[in-house]
Formats: structure tokens, C-alpha cells, sequence
């Protein structure tokens, strides 16, 4: 896609917008924020060479001139997510934050980071990396602690886990 035109939005309305519409990904789960942006945030990040991510979400954008390359953008967000943020920003529309599930250990209250192919629990990297990780033929291997082997229907000490999304 070829850039997209920007010039006289305001770059703070801008950053929070995008920032509304991302998503986090992989690990950046770990420092993900629901809510808007604070005004303070996003006056900072305006004034920024680059945005990579911010509070684990995708932004991976240059907005120093009139145009927004969107390709790292819509790469994580969704084909024409920069664009669709830039029209809604032209035509006095809210941006709306997409609905995002961070799943939870089932043993405590922390962002589960892998899942068992087993018994399909999420799992935090305590519970889940007790003994470290391994990639086995694509898959992320992780040695459980007890608690998960026991409610588990594998018969191995170490069980499939898959990376979450």
C-alpha cells in the first residue's frame, strides 16, 4: 500500500487513535494496557522519530512528516487498519478499540503465555517454563511443574505447549 496522507490531523489525536485500533502481540501481552492513551503519552510519542510499540501494543510508525507509511501498522493490525484509523480521525468518527482477550493462568492471576495441547489450561511462564523451554518440531516444549502434570492428561513429565497468539 502506498503511503497515506495525514497532513492537518493532529499528530496527539493521531497517535491516540492508532494506539486505540492496535493490538498487542506475542509477548507484548505482558505489558498490555486496556483503556485510552493519556493525553501525556500520546503528546510524547507525537513528537517521536518512530513508534514501535507502546504498552505492548503494535505501532511500528513514522509520523515526523504529511504521510504514514502503514506497512508495519496494518502488518500486525489488519490489512488497511491505518488507513481506516486515518478516515475515521478525517471524518470526526471515535476509533474503536477492538475487543482483545488476554488469557490467565489457571493457577494464578497472571497473562498465560502458553497453552497446553493437553489439557488446554494457559499458563503464566511460572507455572508454564518451571524447567525451561524447548523448540521440538515447531512447537514450544515446556517442562510443567506438578500442579499442571497432575490435572493433566499426558503421561510424559514434559507436555506440547503452544506460544499464545
Amino acid at each position: 500500500m502506498s503511503e497515506i496522507d495525514i497532513s492537518g490531523i493532529d499528530k496527539v489525536a493521531l497517535v491516540q487513535a492508532l494506539y486505540a485500533s492496535a493490538k498487542p502481540l506475542g509477548l507484548g501481552r505482558l505489558q498490555y494496557q486496556a483503556g485510552p492513551l493519556l493525553d501525556a503519552e500520546a503528546q510524547a510519542l507525537a513528537q517521536a522519530r518512530y513508534i514501535d510499540y507502546c504498552h505492548g501494543r503494535v505501532m511500528k510508525v513514522c509520523l515526523t512528516g504529511d504521510t504514514l507509511d502503514p506497512w508495519g501498522y496494518d502488518r500486525d493490525n489488519g490489512a488497511g487498519a491505518a488507513e481506516a484509523v486515518v478516515a475515521a480521525l478525517r471524518a470526526g468518527q471515535t476509533v474503536a478499540t477492538p475487543e482483545i482477550t488476554i488469557p490467565t493462568c489457571a493457577y494464578c492471576s497472571q497473562i498465560g503465555i502458553a497453552q497446553c495441547v493437553d489439557c488446554q489450561r494457559w499458563l503464566c511462564r511460572n507455572h508454564g517454563k518451571s524447567q525451561g523451554m524447548r523448540y521440538v518440531g515447531g512447537i514450544s516444549t515446556f517442562s510443567l511443574d506438578p500442579i499442571c502434570r497432575a490435572g493433566c492428561t499426558a503421561d510424559s513429565v514434559t507436555t506440547n505447549m503452544k506460544q499464545g497468539a
